[in-house]
């Protein structure tokens, strides 16, 4: 394995392609070369007014006049520049672009994938990043940093491949250990059907996808790198027109070029060109913007790349290698990476960034979402574990947050549904309702690769509620293959029906690439797509009960079923009928019995069995005694509560549940329900 320098900063970085060593002889002069007569760096564009010129625009209309001058075409294909307040463009000389690999994740490729723990999220597992979808003709999208986004300093890191060829970032690496304001923004396309494939396939079989990239690094500009993911078995040549100047996978302008990764060949080209964008540091993060769009739109014959920078903008036009992005471009990523080679971006303590996705494919509708990564460069930011907003408009757009360090809690999702306390649920459509009922049931099931299922218990109180109040006593998974429960009294994991042990700050690395990991009390299981599980294990020395989470790496258009996957305004039985004004008795037979699980198809562990049941009656915090409501209440108002539904919710768990303060706790944050329903009647069958 030879690790290839091909930086202009330092020929110490390393290339993470495996390539056969005779082909080194004809390289390693070259890299020596370039060692000793590194080109210049480029030349920073200052944001600031000079001296004696014109007050410096307002932030309104300084974007008013950047979507001017970004509807103005140019007349040809090339690079060009604006500064505020010109109304052309202005042609300058492109930049030759760099010779360097934005490298396309493992993920996503239908192969098995060793599952590393990088910078806070799960690496080649869907992370770090939410994605936009959308359907339909996309003109173009555009990444930028909403306020709030502050990082005091970054360095870089390497990644080296390990034995399966995946890159591994060091573990908490010294700050400033690295090489500082050396990173990349990258405004990634999915990986798509493109013609340009033909019908070339990769390793096993797999399709050659397309795989655009729109990238801003602060010593090479703007540029355009293209990619054939899969498009032949492994020393496969590409397809015309085929470089004739490119080794070792370096990328050119005048040809793809071969590159081999995981068992495949893939091809790769740049744009002929880079946009001359200024050099940023880490700190102007939120005054950057990069924007790709497809041909025939913004730019006249070939797609092209925006770089903003302050009050100047910069454009170069791609060389239009998929004439069928407008169609196949359906999903998109933006943020801040390491540089190449699978490198890592380390931000201070304390950063925050707030990517927006905006997508401009003729609606006001905003985008859709998904955990998704298509690049193999990271940060080591994670995500904030709230849902990303959804916003709607003339920019409709997907905006989302992640810091250092890793906030607490689960695992970030696109849409999350929960069962809590006893037991109060809420689906992923926001349908709040209570289910007292005793049993296993399907919490979840999103397809065939997925399912959820818990066990429901009668709580341990006073005698009077002790027939209408149940708490989760276990939760179990199947994720492809893997099943996965965590079980109490005793508390216990079992993965494949058996026990292991995991102890507190470590995870596992199970089947199919699923990994299930422990932080205190909590547990969290992902599937390689970013499907999620978190389970709180709870005791207040009277009851013990798991809180649960159930994430989906996709929103909207989820297909989940079972007791979280009802309307936003209707219970959904299995059979697909919808109770939207439900009484007591179809609450408790057809819709509870129509998603209790048989002995035979349980994930669940083997013990301790529970009896089926259903409540005499509803039981809210209306029905709690005078002096136990007051207590409880005072609880849940003092730790910040003020939604009314999640205020009785909270009311009745602390006087349920032991009346002190963890059963408030889960309340905090929790979002308020959309649509609450409640049986219209006591009636019994």
């Amino acid at each position: 394995m030879i690790f290839l320098g091909v930086t202009r900063r330092s020929p110490s970085r390393y290339l993470s392609v495996t390539f056969l060593a005779t082909a080194a002889a004809g390289f390693l002069p070259w890299l020596a070369a370039a060692a000793e007569n590194p080109p210049a760096p480029a030349t920073a564009q200052s944001n600031l007014a000079t001296s004696g010129a014109r007050p410096a625009p307002t932030a309104k209309e300084l974007e008013k006049w950047r979507r001017s001058i970004a509807t103005s075409p140019e007349a040809k294909k090339g690079c060009f520049t604006a500064t505020y307040p010109d109304t052309h463009w202005r042609e300058i000389a492109c930049k030759e672009p760099p010779h360097k690999l934005y490298l396309p994740t493992r993920a996503r490729r239908g192969q098995a994938i060793s599952v590393e723990q990088v910078g806070g999220f799960i690496g080649s597992l869907g992370g770090p990043d939410f994605s936009a979808t959308w359907t339909g003709k996309a003109s173009y999208v555009e990444g930028l940093f909403d306020p709030g986004t502050a990082a005091s300093s970054e360095f870089e890191v390497q990644c080296p491949p390990n034995a399966n060829g995946d890159n591994v970032c060091p573990t908490n690496p010294s700050f400033n250990s690295g090489t500082a304001n050396v990173y990349s923004l990258q405004l990634n396309s999915d990986f798509f059907s493109t013609k340009t494939c033909g019908s070339s396939t990769g390793a096993n079989g797999n399709p050659c996808q397309g795989f655009e990239q729109f990238v801003y690094d602060p010593a090479d500009g703007g540029g355009i790198q293209y990619w054939l993911i899969n498009y032949g078995p492994s020393n496969s040549s590409c397809p015309s027109p085929a470089s004739t100047t490119c080794s070792l996978g370096i990328p050119q302008t005048n040809g793809w070029c071969p590159v081999p990764l995981y068992g495949a060949t893939d091809c790769v080209i740049n744009a002929t060109g880079n946009t001359p964008a200024g050099s940023e540091a880490i700190t102007s993060l939120s005054g950057l913007k990069v924007k790709g769009a497809v041909a025939g739109v913004t730019y006249t014959n070939a797609d092209g790349i925006t770089v903003t920078s302050g009050t100047t903008v910069n454009k170069a036009s791609g060389g239009n290698y998929f004439t069928d992005l407008n169609t196949a471009w359906q999903e998109a990523e933006f943020n801040v990476f390491g540089d190449f080679n699978g490198a890592q971006a380390v931000f201070n303590s304390g950063a925050t960034v707030i990517p927006r996705i905006v997508v401009d494919n003729g609606t006001t509708s905003g985008p859709g979402c998904q955990v998704a990564s298509w690049t193999a460069e990271s940060n080591n930011l994670t995500l904030v574990n709230s849902l990303p907003s959804v916003v709607s408009g003339p920019a409709p757009a997907l905006v989302f947050s992640e810091t250092n360090p890793a906030p607490s809690g689960g695992a970030a999702t696109c849409a999350d549904a929960a069962s809590i306390g006893d037991t109060h649920l809420t689906t992923f459509d926001g349908l709040k309702y209570d289910f007292q009922a005793s049993g296993d049931f399907v919490l979840a099931q999103n397809g065939p690769e997925f399912m959820v299922q818990t066990r429901q218990a009668l709580a341990v109180t006073n005698p009077q509620w002790i027939k209408n109040a149940t708490i989760n006593k276990a939760v179990a998974t199947r994720m492809g293959k893997t099943q996965v429960a965590i079980c109490l009294d005793p508390a216990r994991i079992e993965i494949d029906g058996k026990r292991q042990e995991l102890e507190d700050g470590r995870s596992l690395s199970l089947a199919d690439g699923a990994r299930v990991s422990r932080e205190g009390n909590v547990y969290v299981i992902a599937s390689p797509s970013g499907d999620s599980v978190s389970a709180t294990l709870n005791n207040d020395n009277i009851n013990t009960w798991i809180n649960i989470s159930v994430g989906l790496s996709r929103a909207p258009g989820t297909n989940a079923r079972g007791l979280l996957g009802s309307r936003s305004d209707a219970l959904i039985e299995r059979n697909g009928t919808a109770l939207s004004n439900v009484s007591f008795e179809e609450l408790y037979h057809p819709y509870a019995d129509s998603w209790r699980v048989p002995e035979r198809e349980t994930l669940l562990c083997s013990e301790p069995k529970v009896v089926s049941g259903i409540p005499e009656k509803s039981f809210y915090a209306s029905d709690l005694d005078r002096e136990a409501f007051q207590r409880a209440r005072a609880i849940c108002t003092a730790a910040g509560i003020r939604n009314e539904t999640l205020l009785d919710d909270c009311t009745l768990d602390a006087a349920v549940l032991g009346g002190g303060e963890t059963p408030a706790n889960v309340y905090v944050h929790a979002r308020p329900p959309a649509h609450v329903i409640k049986p219209v009647s006591e009636v019994r069958r």
